[in-house]
């Protein structure tokens, strides 16, 4: 049987992810991020995503990239009818993931600001060793990057 080979470039180190637990709509909690953290989150195409042997997921994807300290922001959709886009966190409705930002104090500093947000029931960092399949929904999401940014 032949076996099969892949190559992931992604370094977890790189990351952080943040769980927000809120009920509002996507549109309405990227208006709030932006004022509260003084960011421009974007939405692109939703990201496509397939967990091992389930069906096609559509999340939403939307994107800040902080040019001055190359910090990327990517707000996802985690709940869709097919499952959770990552199901360790099955809870949170969104999650946030950051590249690029290793200052604790700043990581602290935004999650300060995402609680204080009206309608936020809470938002907390995930220890990414406790993601199962990290490394595909990171690849899946450089790649989905990748098309969206360079098209625009």
């Amino acid at each position: 049987m032949p076996r099969k080979l892949t190559l992931s470039n992604t370094s977890t180190d790189e990351y952080r992810m943040v769980a927000v637990v809120s009920n509002m709509r996507d549109y309405r909690l990227t208006f709030s991020l932006n004022q509260a953290l003084d960011m421009d989150f974007i939405r692109y195409d939703d990201l496509a995503y397939t967990r091992s042997g389930s069906i096609m997921c559509l999340y939403p994807w939307f994107c800040y990239q902080d040019r001055q300290v190359l910090t990327s922001f990517y707000l996802v959709g985690n709940k869709h009818m097919g499952g959770s886009l990552i199901p360790s966190v099955k809870n949170a409705d969104f999650i946030l993931l950051i590249k690029n930002m290793m200052d604790p104090e700043r990581i602290k500093d935004c999650l300060s600001k995402i609680r204080s947000i009206p309608n936020i029931v809470t938002a907390m960092e995930v220890p990414l060793d406790s993601v199962k399949d990290l490394e595909a929904f990171l690849d899946t999401n450089e790649l989905h990057e990748l098309e969206q940014l360079a098209g625009g």
